[in-house]
């Protein structure tokens, strides 16, 4: 891993009246092409249990759950 990116928060909220389908697609995918610049191994994600459909974009997009409402995906 590069100096300085060992470890790097984000967080993401979408209101309700956002209309944009496919926006939380679209931010985490930029998110994670960020994440590989800056030479990341790894990205972690909390997703509440009660959110299904937060859960099932993470899963398409290659995350898997590592336990309880965590979810992990190796770049």
């Amino acid at each position: 891993m590069r100096a300085g990116c060992a470890y790097g928060r984000f967080a993401s909220e979408r209101k309700r009246t956002v209309t944009d389908p496919g926006i939380g697609r679209r931010c985490i995918r930029a998110m994670l092409d960020l994440a590989r610049e800056k030479g990341m191994e790894r990205v972690t994600a909390n997703i509440y249990s009660f959110n299904a459909q937060s859960r099932n974009m993470f899963l398409s997009l290659g995350f898997r759950e590592t336990g309880g409402e965590r979810y992990a995906l190796d770049l």
